[in-house]
């Protein structure tokens, strides 16, 4: 959504209280959506890469490497959710960021991954230039309604949410979902704790169908919006499903178009029959937010097989490049394997060249 023009000091002030709502949110998707589960015996933890995506105004290199210490203690106080460390460093760092430029839009994307006995940590810079705000930052108005929670669902999808963390936490569950009995699944229905929330779920998409996807089209609660999305995962039909799910593409709030974009992804995996339109989805590969560029990358590595959509993926191949080079697995891992599939071929992760040159030729260009 375009905003009109301000002066330089209103448009950082605005950019940096953007940055601070959502240093809570940064610190709960860590910890919750992609963080490790807390045991007794906490493993160690570091910051495996840091990427700034995508200005012209900065070198990457030297923004690193002037502010990797300040980010290793904001990473360190999300790991250890430490709440009063967040909110004290995060305003700093990103303040200070901010002033560098000139900047539509900036934020810190904070993603904690385990493995090999440690916890990884992945950052990305991301700001926004304002020569690329109409493009990039061009979402639906933030909505203003205010619908009753449908049947309780969106309360109960909560509930059932919270739940299913505090079980994982405590590793009476695995973070990780089997076979899934809806389209969509965060976490398994088969611990008894869960298992009541299945078919409530069930029958509560199919009985208040129009008034969840009234929430998730008009409630100016992001977090209903959200959750209405996961709740309409367990309708019967994908094809009335990415219905109802597309136009949410353009959600101004980041969370909401992740949820989506899982919903999606879900499908494509299971239907190569269901159609996805490409070009709502094809302007999510260059997200502000990280989190949905992957989500969104992911989407698009389920259908690149599916020959129907190589031109288009062709077509957004420059964005898929720039995911590429970043060093956020998350970003980078499904780039590589969209490029993969449609060409065939494998130059490796990291071999740019070879890769454009690919592009180039693939798009009627001669190589470089």
């Amino acid at each position: 959504m375009k905003e009109p023009m301000r002066s330089e000091g209103t448009r950082r002030r605005r950019c940096l209280e953007r940055g601070l709502r959502i240093a809570a949110a940064v610190g709960i998707a860590a910890g919750v959506l992609h963080g490790p589960i807390a045991a007794a015996d906490e493993p160690t933890s570091r910051i495996r890469g840091i990427d700034v995506y995508r200005t012209t105004q900065l070198d990457p290199r030297d923004l690193v490497r002037s502010y990797e210490p300040m980010i290793r203690d904001l990473a360190k106080a999300i790991d250890a959710r430490d709440e009063e460390a967040v909110t004290r460093l995060y305003p700093q760092l990103m303040g200070s960021i901010v002033a560098l430029g000139d900047f539509a839009y900036a934020q810190l994307g904070i993603t904690t991954t385990f493995a090999d006995g440690e916890n990884l940590i992945d950052v990305s810079i991301e700001l926004v230039d304002p020569a690329d705000a109409a493009a990039r930052l061009s979402f639906a108005p933030e909505p203003t309604g205010s619908i009753p929670d449908p049947g309780g669902l969106l309360d109960a999808w909560q509930e059932y949410q919270d739940t299913a963390f505090e079980l994982a936490r405590t590793r009476q569950i695995e973070p990780t979902v089997g076979e899934c009995p809806a389209h969509h699944c965060i976490w398994e229905f088969t611990h008894p704790a869960l298992a009541p929330f299945l078919s409530r779920f069930d029958r509560g998409a199919r009985e208040h169908h129009d008034a969840l996807v009234r929430v998730l089209r008009n409630d100016a609660d992001p977090r209903k919006r959200a959750n209405a999305a996961f709740v309409l995962a367990h309708l019967d039909d994908a094809e009335q499903l990415v219905l109802d799910l597309v136009p949410s593409l353009e959600d101004p709030v980041g969370g909401v178009r992740n949820n989506v974009m899982r919903v999606l992804a879900a499908i494509a995996e299971r239907d190569d029959d269901i159609e996805i339109p490409f070009a709502p989805l094809a302007k999510r590969i260059d997200d502000p937010d990280s989190a949905c560029r992957n989500k969104a990358a992911e989407l698009i590595a389920a259908l690149a097989h599916r020959p129907e959509y190589r031109d288009d993926i062709l077509a957004a191949a420059p964005g898929l490049m720039r995911l590429l080079r970043l060093q956020k697995p998350n970003n980078h891992e499904p780039a590589y394997e969209i490029l993969k599939t449609i060409s065939g071929a494998d130059f490796g992760p990291r071999d740019y060249a070879r890769w454009e040159a690919w592009i180039e030729e693939a798009r009627g260009a001669q190589p470089r």
